[in-house]
């Protein structure tokens, strides 16, 4: 399941956008094996001809909820400064949380742009007219 949700405002010199979303990812793993050894018949290997049979199962599931979201902010659209953030949470059994992620805080700034002002210059359109000889 996921969702998103944006906004953006304008309030005189300045503009704010932000986006909130989130997800849910649920991964449900099973295994069934057998194997065997001592074959009763050489170059037979089927599960019914082994003599000695070794049968294992395993299951495990992960659950990852994760909320994430930007805020962008101008001034006069020529400071920008752009955040963005993850905050996974990952139920790794029914007893054990987690948090995931690198040892970085969750929200972290990741970009602060400058861009130069638009140079406005007035000019006057060319002369059409020739002078005479």
């Amino acid at each position: 399941m996921d969702f998103l949700v944006g906004a953006n405002r304008k309030l005189g010199d300045f503009a704010v956008g932000a986006t909130f979303g989130g997800n849910t990812m649920d991964n449900t793993y099973q295994m069934l094996q057998e194997s065997v050894t001592n074959f009763y018949v050489r170059g037979l290997y089927t599960i019914g001809n082994g003599q000695t049979k070794n049968p294992s199962y395993s299951y495990s599931r992960k659950k990852v909820n994760s909320l994430y979201g930007t805020l962008d902010l101008s001034f006069r659209d020529y400071l920008f400064v752009n955040l963005t953030g993850t905050l996974a949470v990952t139920l790794i059994s029914p007893m054990i949380l987690a948090r995931s992620g690198n040892n970085e805080p969750p929200w972290t700034p990741t970009r602060v742009t400058v861009s130069p002002p638009a140079r406005r210059t007035t000019r006057s359109p060319p002369s059409t007219s020739r002078k005479p000889r």
